[in-house]
């Protein structure tokens, strides 16, 4: 025994240590979500009315302006070759 009347214990090395205290965040963190956010993404989906974006994941248009902005590009060609 080690002064202080504490055996000395094999620990592991300091990236398990770090690994199992992350894998104890996840868990932390999965809990809060699930008590704190109980509607499924599917419902948020359906009752949000978002749609699916093309690059991924969904989305939900907010606001548009009414008014449209003339280009000045309109009738040149640019050639891309």
């Amino acid at each position: 025994m080690e002064s202080g009347g504490h055996s000395r214990r094999s620990r592991g090395s300091k990236s398990q240590l770090a690994r199992v205290s992350d894998q104890n965040k996840f868990m932390a963190v999965q809990t809060f979500i699930m008590d704190h956010y109980p509607t499924s993404n599917s419902a948020l989906i359906g009752t949000l009315k978002l749609q699916k974006h093309p690059e991924g994941g969904y989305f939900v248009e907010t606001d548009r302006q009414p008014a449209n902005i003339p280009s000045p590009f309109v009738g040149e060609l640019v050639d891309v070759a």
